[in-house]
């Protein structure tokens, strides 16, 4: 009996000196540090080379205030590890970073020093792009900005000659408007069959914990929308569009990985298709709910080479009604809109996850379902080790009554690599990829990462009226270069060329295609 008591009052003790632990003060933020590395620079030292050192006395450094106006904490806080992660994958998103990390140090008092360091990438660049997507050149000429004078502001000037149409445009981006919150850009484009312009002002949600934010645009364009058959051109619809919209929402519940959120938003939309043959007007009140759960992978070497990227695998759902009436600034008859989506992942053993995605967006007028979109989808990362992955994914696209400039496209540019571009179309499409990936080498001479990459793609679009048959998908294999610049362009992933050998060829078409373009990514 003895032992027995000895034993409960042992572990009486041992579960308050257990709770006692738990109940230690959260300690506070004495200093933040910020270290700002140089393009040519690493772990404070910079290069030895000559050129990279004069790049690096021409290039102009972030501004440490730059850095610190993105920190979601302060001396004296009580330390947040949610916020200092948050913080990071901020700072990581930015286009003209490479790299961002923050470091925890604890210090004699109890208090902790909060390191924040960054390294820049060359961010003036002049551009001159060619391309090959299947069987179609495109290119593009021009310069670009991405952090202004130190100050983080976007400015990029270009003559593109795209699959669709040329354009010149010039697009501005300030993150932090009047050194407020709000992200505004402006977009003025003049292309070969039309123009646009894109205005937007937007307080986004930068962290779990906010309380509010807001986003404001108008866009005007007019342009020739496409139509193909058996990847040929077949007829083209002019397309007038004016839309202009306001979103609001706020958090209703907040804790420190998940959120929940009501929006409430108006768009005053209207759309001229061939010459007046289609006009769609709505004046459209919508409200809605969504919920965030953050639960982030910190990753290399799937997409961008050395650079970290965040994944979130936590569930993400949204749900959104909306009204438009006459009275609200719409067409005579009522009509309403729907928007159903959730994205969820779940880690895989060792190092990999799966990350679904599914949504549903339509409308109800004229007493049927108009413009409906089932979008399905699935990627499946596996790391084999630190350099080398499978990657796969299925993608899936449903349409219901779709609008009539509205197209489901496969071909070479949308990720069915052994056939040329927009070869398939109609209102359904699926498209299932396997790719294995080695990252070879990061950094040759400091400048260019290099990898290779195998693949296999299959995937058909079905037109209105053929049933969907999986006899109907057509595959390919190819082999595939990758080549990474981290430290000269943090926004652009890398460069991919892809050979690839149709499986099922395309009568009057070679088996064999080559492409070369900026998508490394899957």
């Amino acid at each position: 009996m003895l032992r027995v008591f000895r034993l409960i009052v042992l572990s009486l003790l041992l579960c308050a000196g257990s709770q006692a632990r738990d109940e230690a003060p959260t300690p506070t933020i004495a200093t933040i540090e910020i270290y700002v590395e140089d393009v040519f620079e690493d772990n404070g030292r910079t290069s030895d080379v000559w050129p990279y050192r004069a790049a690096n006395r021409l290039h102009i450094k972030t501004r440490e205030s730059i850095i610190r106006q993105e920190l979601l904490f302060a001396v004296g806080d009580s330390l947040d590890m949610e916020a200092v992660a948050q913080t990071e994958r901020n700072l990581r998103a930015l286009p003209f970073l490479r790299r961002a990390e923050i470091e925890s140090i604890p210090l004699a008092d109890g208090r902790v020093l909060l390191r924040v360091t960054t390294s820049d990438a060359w961010s003036t660049l002049p551009e001159f792009r060619v391309a090959k997507v299947g069987n179609e050149w495109v290119w593009a000429a021009g310069a670009s900005e991405t952090n202004l004078f130190g100050l983080g502001k976007q400015l990029r000037l270009l003559y593109d000659s795209g699959l669709d149409r040329d354009k010149t445009f010039v697009f501005y981006r300030d993150p932090r408007t009047f050194g407020s919150r709000v992200t505004s850009r402006v977009l003025l484009s003049s292309a070969s069959d039309g123009h646009r312009v894109n205005l937007s002002a937007t307080r986004p949600f930068f962290s779990i914990g906010t309380l509010w934010s807001f986003h404001a645009a108008f866009e005007d364009f007019d342009r020739l929308d496409p139509l193909f058959q058996d990847g040929e051109r077949i007829a083209q619809l002019r397309h007038y569009s004016r839309r202009g919209e306001f979103h609001a929402a706020r958090a209703l519940k907040r804790n420190p990985t998940n959120a929940v959120r009501l929006h409430l938003a108006y768009v005053s939309s209207e759309d001229d298709i061939a010459e007046g043959e289609n006009v769609r007007r709505f004046g459209l009140l919508q409200v809605g709910v969504s919920s965030v759960v953050h639960r982030f992978l910190k990753l290399t070497h799937i997409h961008q080479f050395e650079r970290i990227e965040d994944f979130n695998l936590g569930n993400v759902a949204s749900a959104f009604f909306g009204i438009s009436t006459p009275a609200l600034g719409g067409e005579d008859l009522t009509s309403y809109s729907f928007f159903l989506g959730e994205r969820r992942g779940l880690k895989l053993p060792g190092v990999g996850f799966v990350l679904g995605d599914i949504s549903w967006r339509a409308r109800y007028r004229n007493d049927r379902i108009e413009n409906g979109i089932l979008h399905a989808r699935a990627n499946v990362v596996q790391k084999l080790s630190l350099r080398k992955l499978i990657l796969a994914k299925a993608d899936f696209l449903y349409g219901t009554e779709l609008d009539p400039e509205v197209q489901f496209r496969l071909g070479a540019e949308s990720g069915l690599r052994g056939y040329p571009v927009r070869q398939f179309n109609g209102n359904r499409s699926l498209l299932i990829s396997l790719e294995g990936r080695w990252f070879l080498t990061d950094n040759i001479g400091q400048l260019v990462s290099v990898g290779i990459a195998g693949f296999f793609d299959s995937g058909f679009a079905w037109p209105r009226g053929q049933p969907m048959r999986l006899s109907d998908m057509h595959s390919d294999i190819g082999l595939s270069l990758l080549l990474g610049a981290n430290r000269v362009s943090a926004s652009t992933p890398g460069i991919r060329i892809d050979f690839a050998y149709a499986l099922d060829p395309i009568d009057g078409r070679s088996r064999w295609l080559l492409s070369a373009g900026s998508r490394i990514g899957f």
